[in-house]
């Protein structure tokens, strides 16, 4: 009995790390894989976000990403998509990534609040195997590691009770992703601003989901509204080595033996 509880066991572990490998590979393939007629943007150039929201393009290649998925809904002040630019972007430190630009604004007076939500996925794009991307296990994979979010918020700052800010989550991602990103200007009570943030991921990831949220209230007696005319986002990423095909071949081996052994019992 205790034998065949320590066979159990053994197959146990070949059968996760076979599955983790296999899930490694999937999401590789999805990743890498960009759709037809997606518009490749330089540094600069942009897109207009009813036409990614619309489907007429199904993703934008800026650098090293895939941005796709694009879903957008908006309240009150804030733009409708056809005002809404998509621009290509790369930080200072080399990140590529996209910028949204439009009055993302709210009127003061009518006590109502503006607000806006985008949400995408963004994927690696694989550059071709060149002598630089070998390992001694196999070609190198790029996965995200970290998200950057800045913004410039204004507000009307001799006026109390206006308040701007652009919070952003990344739910329904496989491992999760507790982390959330938040910028904003308050003159709220004590008031108050923030206008980058960053977090580094507890894992890494091929593609990821990313939802961000918009809101702006400006007081009813302000002069000015609350405006954030533009956002940029961008995302690190981290070399892996990927598993040859030896390894998989051993891992796939490995499955079949445990059906032969099953089998046997």
């Amino acid at each position: 009995m205790i034998e065949v509880q320590q066979k159990l066991n053994r197959c146990r572990g070949v059968l996760a790390g076979t599955l983790a490998m296999c899930s490694i590979l999937a999401s590789s393939l999805q990743a890498g894989t960009i759709p037809a007629n997606a518009v490749v943007l330089n540094i600069g150039q942009s897109v207009k976000l009813d036409s990614l929201t619309l489907g007429n393009i199904p993703g934008v290649v800026v650098g090293d990403k895939l941005f796709k998925e694009f879903i957008y809904s908006w309240t009150n002040n804030m733009p409708a998509p056809q005002n809404v630019n998509v621009t290509a972007i790369q930080d200072r430190f080399g990140n590529f990534g996209i910028r949204f630009q439009g009055a993302f604004i709210d009127l003061p007076g009518d006590k109502i609040a503006s607000d806006a939500s985008i949400s995408f996925s963004v994927h690696v794009v694989h550059e071709p195997v060149n002598g630089d991307s070998e390992t001694a296990n196999g070609r190198l994979l790029n996965r995200i590691s970290d998200a950057h979010l800045a913004g410039a918020i204004f507000v009307d700052p001799t006026t109390p009770g206006s308040f701007g800010s652009i919070d952003e989550s990344f739910l329904g991602n496989i491992p999760s992703i507790p982390e959330t990103l938040h910028v904003f200007r308050s003159t709220l009570g004590a008031g108050g601003s923030k206008s980058e943030d960053a977090v580094v991921f507890q894992n890494t990831y091929e593609w990821i989901n990313v939802q961000k949220d918009i809101f702006a209230l400006a007081a009813e007696a302000a002069v000015q509204p609350v405006r954030m005319t533009f956002f940029d986002q961008t995302f690190s990423q981290v070399e892996i080595p990927e598993p040859n095909s030896a390894t998989m071949m051993l891992m796939l081996g490995s499955l079949a033996m445990i059906g032969i052994s099953r089998r046997s019992w």
